[in-house]
């Protein structure tokens, strides 16, 4: 017997359509919304804190009306796609906005860029196999850097190079509908596991955004200026990026998503030691490595995982309120970063963050179970794993309960419904695991899809 882990599926048709369009469209959030270089052509008088401030804002709560209210169906893919057309058309028209509007119109902006995103992740979690997720999501990211690169490359530029930038989200929409169209439906029934697995990871995974994004972010905000003064320290500080969220797409595919989500908080607080060393900036590239290696290996850790979770809870509401949830670190980090560099010390308050990284962020990133081969996105009806798990010479009784157990069903109400006492049932789990090798629910899950696929070998 084999396990998933070891099968690789073959990617789905026009796959590369997909991290296209998201490499195209977070080019342009990276280049210009989100704190990029080109937010600076429209002004303000705070480095651009306070519109970057209020596209998050914006674009955090985008993101949670979008898990609430979007639905799946034919819309998924024209309404996003037509929310990136408009993000285009805005972002057009910034270079004309009088500067006490700018921050309404990120704000504004901000909700126009959410559904895309969001639609962007559901199909992930609904079409992509899931050994093809990780290195999707590093597809994109890693085109997404390259676009950001080449325009910090660029140097300062004025309101008119925002033009350069109303390509990418049209081009990203375009893709996005043609890789909706060439996708395949799933089949409707999905395999329902027990609450516990979802609320676990997804507890882990809020703990994990809050000790990266936020703790990692107030880091990261901290060494950014420091070493501004160096040229080119802040475009070369994305080539290890690159390759961390190259490194994490293979590993988190092939070994699993655990590893990934225990190294990025640990790499990224090792910054810590070496920013309280280096009083002379000499050592800017041995900081900037740990910290933009660690962001590259979370990257793509979140979304896989988040799209791991979302194949089982729905990927609508995974990604809406995991990336809201994201964004809204992100903001709070940029606020904290305002504060801290109005202390004494910028450096000791990076320190502590920084530790808060290493000690905090590692174990959150074990907390969250492992989601590569325990969940996916295309799956059986529950009676048909229920006979595969014959197979395993289950008793009628036993059969009975291993359909409750499949279809994620409370011990207490499984009892109710069977007529039997805890202890009866109890005692029909244990010889249920011991059958078929398992321990957990997951792994009776594990169990038949296994048996269905040598049936089918």
């Amino acid at each position: 017997m084999f396990g998933l882990r070891s099968v690789t599926p073959p990617g789905p048709r026009g796959w590369w359509l997909m991290a296209a369009s998201l490499g195209l469209f977070f080019g342009w959030l990276l280049a210009f919304p989100m704190g990029g270089p080109l937010l600076g052509a429209l002004g303000g008088s705070d480095g651009g804190l306070a519109p970057a401030l209020a596209f998050t804002a914006g674009h955090a709560a985008g993101l949670l009306l979008s898990g609430m209210l979007l639905r799946p169906g034919p819309t998924l893919g024209s309404l996003p796609a037509a929310a990136a057309l408009a993000c285009g058309a805005l972002t057009a028209a910034a270079p004309h906005l009088p500067g006490p509007l700018l921050g309404p119109f990120l704000g504004l902006l901000g909700l126009a860029a959410a559904p895309f995103p969001a639609a962007w992740g559901a199909g992930l979690a609904a079409w992509v196999p899931q050994r093809w997720r990780a290195r999707t999501v590093a597809a994109g990211a890693v085109g997404a850097n390259l676009l950001l690169l080449a325009f910090q490359l660029a140097g300062p530029t004025g309101p008119a190079a925002l033009y350069a930038l109303v390509p990418l989200p049209v081009a990203g929409a375009a893709l996005y509908l043609a890789w909706w169209r060439r996708a395949r439906p799933p089949r409707p029934v999905r395999v329902l596991v027990g609450p516990a697995f979802g609320q676990r990871a997804q507890l882990g995974l809020g703990g994990f955004v809050v000790a990266v994004y936020l703790v990692g972010g107030v880091l990261y905000g901290a060494i950014q200026p420091y070493y501004a003064s160096i040229a080119g320290a802040t475009a070369l500080g994305l080539l290890p990026y690159l390759a961390g969220a190259a490194l994490a797409g293979i590993v988190a595919d092939r070994a699993g998503r655990r590893p990934v989500g225990i190294a990025a908080p640990s790499v990224l607080g090792l910054a810590f030691p070496l920013f309280l060393l280096d009083r002379d900036r000499q050592a800017w590239a041995a900081v900037q490595a740990p910290v933009m290696l660690g962001f590259g290996l979370a990257d793509v850790y979140f979304w896989a995982v988040l799209a791991d979770v979302g194949s089982l809870y729905g990927g609508l509401k995974s990604f809406g309120f995991g990336l809201g949830l994201m964004v809204a670190a992100i903001g709070a980090g940029m606020w904290a970063v305002g504060q801290l560099a109005a202390g004494p010390d910028v450096r000791l308050g990076a320190a502590a963050v920084a530790t808060a990284a290493i000690f905090l962020g590692a174990p959150l990133g074990a907390a969250v179970p492992e989601t590569l081969g325990q969940v996916r996105a295309v799956v059986l009806p529950p009676e048909k794993l229920v006979f595969r798990l014959a197979t395993f010479g289950l008793t009628e009784r036993e059969l009975d309960v291993a359909r409750h157990l499949l279809a994620g069903t409370e011990f207490n109400e499984i009892a109710a419904r069977l007529g039997v006492s805890k202890n009866t049932l109890k005692s029909h789990v244990r010889n249920i695991y011991a059958k078929t090798g398992a321990r957990s629910r997951h792994e009776l899950i594990l169990a038949a899809l296994r048996a269905e696929e040598l049936s089918e070998a």
